[in-house]
């Protein structure tokens, strides 16, 4: 475990500053990383991967910065499914008898659904001011650099 942490860490460390020497302006250095911190968060598993490349895509900043960063926060994803789905169910009480469309095929679906709807309710609350701090402050921080 130890060998992964630091395999994981020298590879992070090595695409940041690939990524700082190749010149990248302030703003897309600041979209890079909140696109990544915001599709990074999200409490669905599967479709970071898809959301990243198509975000940095259309953004038109590094995919593999987008995507190597989003990898990179996958720890901190783990560890908030259960926080937000926590906000989620404090945030957006669902009331009883809610149907969901596949209950009635899997008794279980229905709480998964509306655990999942919560959760990502709360992240959207959370994660899209934070990205968007994270985008000023990642240029504040460039800028701060870059007088040095």
């Amino acid at each position: 475990m130890r060998e992964w942490l630091r395999k994981y860490w020298i590879n992070t460390k090595k695409l940041l500053l690939d990524s700082w020497r190749s010149g990248m302006s302030p703003h897309k250095w600041g979209l890079a990383v909140a696109v990544s911190f915001l599709w990074g968060t999200m409490p669905m598993l599967g479709l970071v991967t898809a959301l990243s490349f198509f975000s940095g895509w259309a953004l038109r900043v590094s995919i593999p910065l987008v995507v190597g960063l989003t990898f990179a926060i996958t720890p901190i994803q783990a560890a908030m499914v259960v926080p937000f789905i926590q906000m989620g169910a404090g945030w957006y009480p669902f009331e009883e008898g809610f149907p969901l469309a596949m209950s009635g095929l899997f008794p279980w679906l229905e709480q998964v659904g509306i655990w999942q709807i919560q959760a990502l309710g709360a992240w959207l609350t959370v994660m899209l001011p934070s990205a968007v701090a994270i985008y000023f402050l990642v240029r504040i921080v460039f800028f701060f650099f870059v007088k040095r």
